[in-house]
Order: C-alpha cells, then sequence, then structure tokens
C-alpha cells in the first residue's frame, strides 16, 4: 500500500500526449538541421547549447567539430572531435573529423591514423547533416597525407580506393607526377579537404 501511495503521484500527473522529447535532443536535432542548411552560427549555438545540458554529450561535441570544421577553425575543431571521442561517441564521425583537420594542419601521421580508425568503425562512413561528406573525404585525406610523407604507394591505394577506374604503374618514371595529377582531378570532384 505504500508502495502505491508513492507512486500514484508519478502515475497521475502529466497529459496524454505521452513522453517528452527531452531537451537536449532538440537541441542536437536543431543543431544539425542548422549544420544542414549551411546555418555554421545557428548551428554552433545549439551544439553549445546541448553541450552545456549536458557536458557528456559525445555528439554535441561531434556536432561543434563539425561546425567549426566547416567554419575553418582547425584548432577548435579538433579540441571538439578528441572530446566526442572521449566522451564515448560511437560511430565513426568523430575519427573522420580528426582525419581532414589533422591533414589540414600538417599533422599527417596522426591524420593516416584518424582515417584508420574512421574506417575501421565504419567503411561506409556519411555524414548524415551532410550526405555528400562521406569516407572518400577520409580516404583523400589520407592519400594527401601519405603523399606529404612520400609514401606513393599507400597514396595510390587510397585513390584507386576512392575511384577503382583510376590506374596508376607504381614503376613508371612518371609514376609521382601521374598519381599527382590523378589527385588534383579526384579532388575536384570531392566536397571537403
Amino acid at each position: 500500500m505504500a508502495l502505491f501511495i508513492a507512486l500514484f503521484p508519478l502515475l497521475s500527473c502529466g497529459d496524454d500526449s505521452g513522453p517528452t522529447v527531452p531537451e537536449v535532443v532538440t537541441l542536437l536535432d536543431e543543431g544539425w538541421a542548422r549544420f544542414a542548411a549551411e546555418d555554421y552560427d545557428g548551428a554552433l549555438s545549439k551544439f553549445e547549447d546541448a553541450v552545456a545540458a549536458d557536458r557528456g554529450l559525445g555528439d554535441g561535441h561531434n556536432g561543434l567539430g563539425w561546425t567549426y570544421l566547416r567554419m575553418d577553425s582547425l584548432d577548435v575543431a579538433l579540441e571538439s572531435f578528441n572530446m566526442a571521442a572521449a566522451k564515448g561517441l560511437v560511430g565513426a564521425g568523430a575519427q573522420a573529423g580528426r582525419c581532414l583537420v589533422l591533414n589540414r594542419k600538417n599533422e599527417y601521421r596522426q591524420a593516416i591514423f584518424a582515417g584508420q580508425a574512421a574506417i575501421e568503425i565504419d567503411s561506409l562512413f556519411e555524414l548524415e547533416a551532410d550526405p555528400t561528406l562521406d569516407i572518400r573525404d577520409v580516404r583523400f585525406a589520407m592519400a594527401q597525407s601519405h603523399l606529404s610523407l612520400a609514401e606513393y604507394v599507400e597514396a595510390m591505394n587510397q585513390v584507386v580506393t576512392i575511384d577503382p577506374s583510376i590506374v596508376l604503374n607504381p614503376y613508371s618514371a612518371t609514376f609521382v607526377t601521374d598519381l599527382i595529377a590523378k589527385m588534383e582531378l579526384l579532388e575536384g570532384r570531392l566536397v571537403l579537404q
């Protein structure tokens, strides 16, 4: 009887509209919607509010990372992606973002490691809020990093994985020049490098 009395206020409260969506989920959804609409200032505001409401929110930090990357704030983007991973974000998003940022910051070896991690997590990664950004962008950043480290065969392997119609001969005297030319053509077809 005491249990019924203790639970009665909980059972009799509220209306029949069902459970409400937690505020943090709404903020995340709004942040990703604004990101998809290329309203990066608005996305930033929503993701910051979501993280303020729940500091352990991995996807909020991930959203901040992608938004800062789009705003070309690489250091803050990297911090956000690192925080997303530290908060246990499941999925390839934070590692994919880290790969792109680290490549642009000329931290090539770390970019390759992050790209490998993203591929291991989800070899078909696609950023839901921007489906034009996917694993090909990650592989291209890895190819750029390998190229910068004079790891030409590894760069070629990434390029050929992106576009199997590309044929390169690593034993050719013009291999490196040919590789760079193919990468320049490929770069124009990808969204974010």
